[in-house]
């Protein structure tokens, strides 16, 4: 690890924490100065732009300039990533339609230099249902399809040295997401049904949890125990966990820091397994080779 930029001060801080000799800038992305090598030696660069205003799990409707602003900066940083000259490259975010469009759009017309795919992480050994759109070099994304199977699933039971419940219940609070009728200016476009079931959505710690999100709500259910008594809260540790973090990473004091940073982050597995299918070739990217890379995007777009 080199190089980490984020706007969020807590989490670079976290992150030189963990790795002490890479370099930090706290900036707001789009950003033009990114100190990309261009000496000719192999290097990767990933990103995960913010999924939050794709989520489907969001309550309260994007308005239309905070959509453009998301997809902006994903379009953005697949630009950035195929004329950085890495030799590698990848892109984790949620497999929403407006996303998914401008994938497929720039596959196309970079069949060479970038594949996509849609894979449950759970199928790469997380324990967790957590569904994930990952973009990049063709090698890698052909090596995580390689990886999905059966056999390296593994259980809430399976990571965790003390299960403190039965199941595990999601953050997950309405049973029903329904159009607004007669919707006004102003209004949201969704109604939601809240639920009143203390048990609802409970993953059984003998399979799959639920998705970890940033807001640290899951809690552990115990369905042999009275209602009023079977709810209790997972702990940081629990959430690295699940995110198969190593229980040696450090994490600020604040939980819902850490929680946010946990539930936002790519798993380290993943990331590790996109790396075992990086592409080592003799030279850097092609890009570096050109005197004037062709532009990612039609100059009609601009």
């Amino acid at each position: 690890m080199v190089f980490a930029c984020d706007s969020w001060d807590t989490a670079l801080v976290a992150h030189a924490a963990n790795h002490p000799t890479a370099q930090h800038r706290r900036a707001q992305l789009p950003c033009a100065s990114l100190p990309f090598p261009t000496d000719g030696r192999r290097f990767h660069v990933h990103g995960s732009p913010p999924c939050t205003m794709f989520s489907s799990a969001r309550t309260k409707e994007a308005t239309s300039n905070e959509l453009g602003r998301a997809t902006d900066l994903v379009e953005w940083y697949l630009e950035t990533a195929l004329l950085s000259g890495a030799t590698s490259w990848s892109m984790e975010q949620v497999p929403a339609r407006p996303v998914l469009d401008i994938v497929e759009r720039v596959r196309r017309a970079h069949r060479a230099r970038m594949d996509y795919g849609v894979f449950n992480l759970y199928d790469l050994g997380v324990p967790q249902r957590r569904k994930r759109l990952i973009a990049g070099s063709p090698a890698l994304v052909a090596r995580l399809k390689r990886l999905v199977c059966h056999s390296r699933r593994r259980s809430v039971r399976d990571v965790l040295p003390q299960v403190r419940g039965t199941h595990i219940k999601s953050c997950k609070r309405w049973i029903r997401k329904d159009l607004r009728p007669n919707r006004q200016p102003g209004e949201s476009k969704y109604v939601y049904t809240k639920t009143t079931d203390p048990f609802f959505d409970s993953h059984s710690v003998d399979g799959p949890g639920p998705v970890v999100t940033c807001s640290g709500s899951m809690q552990w259910v115990n369905k042999n125990l009275p209602k009023t008594q079977a709810l209790q809260q997972l702990f940081v540790n629990e959430f690295k966990a699940l995110q198969t973090f190593p229980e040696n990473y450090r994490l600020p004091r604040d939980r819902k820091a850490a929680y946010r940073l946990l539930g936002n982050a790519v798993p380290p597995l993943v990331a590790r397994l996109m790396m075992g299918g990086a592409a080592r070739p003799a030279l850097a990217s092609p890009s570096l080779a050109r005197p004037t890379p062709a532009p990612v995007w039609p100059q009609s777009k601009r």
